[in-house]
């Protein structure tokens, strides 16, 4: 009786996340996001829980709740995107540091990513397919930093290369 409790708990807490927050936050699941490990989210969801009791009375307060769920909900997200591509990912593909690679805007990557992320729910069931799937991350994340390189090296205006340094002439 207890467990079955829990469960309904469970899935209540879960379709008022559903309504409320994104689905994807920085493009991971909702559900690979740590929210209960996080005291200062489970903090706002407890005062939202309560003041939706009257909606129409908390309406603004309510608002502004959800707009700091979401907040809260993306810096976990990025965070736990970023530590999950901290342990498998070159930290310098091609020389170039990882958080500067425009993995996030690459539909190969992400695919490969999220294929990652729901396999990585049992490592040791898809251990062989997780090994795979980093290596195919890996791949992929060298082949858009050796892109940028090709940029860089073809744009000799490229904001982010230094520019020479001017020698006087010599009469």
């Amino acid at each position: 009786m207890n467990d079955r409790a829990h469960v309904l708990a469970s899935e209540t807490k879960w379709a008022d996340r559903g309504k409320v927050l994104d689905p994807k936050p920085e493009g991971v699941p909702l559900s690979h996001v740590p929210l209960d490990e996080d005291a200062e989210f489970v903090a706002l969801e407890d005062e939202w829980r309560g003041l939706a009791q009257d909606p129409r009375r908390n309406e603004r307060a309510l608002a502004d709740l959800e707009k700091a769920m979401n907040d809260r909900a993306h810096v976990l997200a990025s965070e736990t995107k970023w530590a999950d591509r901290g342990k498998v990912l070159d930290p310098k593909p091609e020389g170039v540091p990882l958080s500067h690679v425009p993995l996030d805007e690459d539909a190969e990557f992400v695919a490969l990513e999220d294929e990652w992320r729901g396999l990585a729910q049992d490592p040791r069931r898809n251990e062989r397919a997780l090994a795979d799937l980093e290596k195919a991350m890996n791949d992929r994340a060298h082949v858009l930093a050796s892109e940028m390189n090709c940029v860089y090296r073809l744009t000799p205006s490229h904001p982010s290369r230094p520019r020479p340094r001017r020698v006087p002439a010599v009469s």
